[in-house]
């Protein structure tokens, strides 16, 4: 067990810790990279993160999106749930906006504006004439 979870995190990232260290002692970068290990041991084709940048460091940070990106180029399909429209540019492909419960726009992140997309996230693409005639009659 112990070698593959060695092997496993050589393939994942340049620093990796002594293996007997308690995870709670571990860099946020670190955690989340034995957090992304672990989702990794049944070989999955698609591997889903929700925002996985959230709580880190801007150097965690870059280690999460190079292991992101790395998992992406050896072909794992990668699934990011995002508010940072950083890391959705860096990484995407793609993006699917919800807004509500509600699909709210699909962008192909390299020809669409980070403006395009926020504005899809906040809702300000809704029909702004609509919502003021309705705030004009009393709505």
């Amino acid at each position: 067990m112990e070698r593959r979870t060695k092997h496993l995190l050589e393939r994942l990232t340049k620093g990796v810790p002594d293996l007997r260290v308690p995870t709670v002692s571990l860099s946020s970068g670190q955690r989340q990279t034995v957090a992304i290990a672990r989702s990794l041991l049944g070989n999955p084709r698609v591997l889903l993160l929700d925002e996985p940048t959230a709580a880190l460091g801007f150097e965690q940070t870059r280690e999460v999106l190079d292991l992101v990106d790395q998992l992406r180029d050896r072909g794992l399909g990668v699934l990011l749930i995002s508010h940072n429209m950083g890391d959705v540019k860096a990484l995407a492909d793609r993006a699917a906006v919800l807004r509500l419960g509600r699909n709210n726009g699909f962008f192909d992140v390299n020809t669409a504006s980070q403006e395009q997309i926020i504005s899809s996230v906040t809702g300000a693409t809704e029909n702004v004439p609509h919502r003021m005639a309705s705030h004009e009659s009393g709505w």
